[in-house]
């Protein structure tokens, strides 16, 4: 679902105009506490909003609580401006309003509240806000034989059909399908075993520590002038314990963009962040994958600073001798530096991948 976002409020009365008809609108939904964080968000991200004047309770403890649901949700940015502050917004309805009340076979599809949706469709903001499909915040999370997809389509630009921000979460033997921003792992350890992966764009992003082991990951065919890029991994910090591998896995192209491989370029990944990481462990590569391997995101940044490997893959696709020459690009010769990037080592899962009952290997 895309929440779009236009013309509109500019000024600290319209402003707090829309927050009271949004405080009524939203008091028709199935949880009040959604109105409370979405108040609290807008407090967070607009300037000299007078909170008393839209009601909300000074229940400290509460307000802590909100602080943290907030933080979930990626944080409130402070962007501080009336038009800013519904590019966040929308991302929160979509993400946190458009839900699941019951969880079994067959497909669900549901809308942010059609009043609210209009209603912030008339906030003017700079750019679109990205469509989530499923947001997974809880600790400890194992989704199995579950498919989780985007129909956006490759034209609508960024799409998640899967966020995952709980640590020690497991996907097993899943589908997750889109195009641009499919799979968003958000932070945290995660783990994902036998599933299948598609998309084009930059279509497992963002900051976890995920091991993928066993999935079949596909590029597809892009819009017409793109190319593919399939991760881009968004570590800022270098202690930070964060990075992707992927082991064991299939990289190959979807039958639409396999006719089209030698036009339609396909890369690992890029550098989201300068410490960006990303390993590529004993898997199988089609030939779609071009030669250089890697692309840049934007000129020079992060091509010394980020930490991109390959060890004992297989394929046409595997062949190293025409990959990048950036500093932080390399062929992985030492087990000991392949193994950093197990799941006994990436993610300590031999602590609590266990208990999951999903299957997995901890080292190489």
């Amino acid at each position: 679902m895309m929440i779009r976002v236009c013309k509109g409020y500019d000024d600290k009365p319209s402003c707090q105009n829309l927050l009271l008809k949004l405080k009524t609108v939203s008091s028709s939904l199935l949880e009040m506490r959604r109105r409370d964080l979405l108040i609290f968000v807008l407090k967070n991200s607009v300037w000299r909003v007078d909170m008393v004047m839209i009601g909300v309770r000074k229940d400290t403890k509460l307000l802590e609580e909100m602080e943290m649901e907030s933080d979930m949700l990626g944080g409130s940015p402070n962007l501080g401006s009336y038009e800013n502050v519904h590019t966040w917004l929308s991302g929160v309805l979509t993400s946190y309003i458009t839900c699941i009340d019951g969880i079994g076979e067959g497909v669900y599809k549901r809308r942010v509240n059609p009043e609210l949706e209009e209603l912030i469709s008339r906030a003017r903001v700079k750019k679109h806000s990205i469509p989530q499909l499923l947001l997974l915040i809880g600790k400890g999370f194992i989704g199995i034989y579950m498919c989780f997809r985007n129909t956006a389509g490759p034209a609508k630009g960024p799409a998640v059909a899967l966020r995952v921000s709980g640590d020690m979460s497991v996907i097993h033997r899943c589908r997750i399908e889109g195009y641009q921003d499919v799979l968003y792992p958000h932070r945290d350890r995660q783990f994902y075993r036998e599933c299948f992966i598609t998309g084009t764009v930059d279509f497992i992003c963002r900051f976890a520590a995920a091991v993928f082991q066993l999935c079949r990951i596909e590029a597809r065919k892009p819009v017409r002038g793109q190319g593919n890029v399939i991760t881009a991994q968004s570590r800022s910090i270098l202690y930070q314990k964060s990075g992707f591998s992927i082991q064991k896995c299939n990289i190959t192209a979807s039958s639409d963009l396999y006719p089209l491989k030698a036009t339609m370029k396909t890369f690992f990944g890029r550098p989201w962040k300068k410490f960006s990481t990303v390993a590529i462990l004993q898997s199988f590569i089609d030939e779609l994958v071009d030669p250089a391997g890697w692309t840049p995101w934007e000129g020079e940044t992060g091509l010394s600073t980020l930490y991109y490997g390959e060890y004992q893959n297989n394929g046409p696709g595997a062949v190293t001798s025409k990959r990048v020459n950036w500093t932080g690009f390399r062929v992985i010769s030492d087990p000991k530096e392949a193994a950093k990037f197990t799941i006994d080592e990436l993610l300590h899962g031999e602590s609590w991948l266990k208990d999951s009952g999903v299957p997995y290997e901890g080292g190489l």
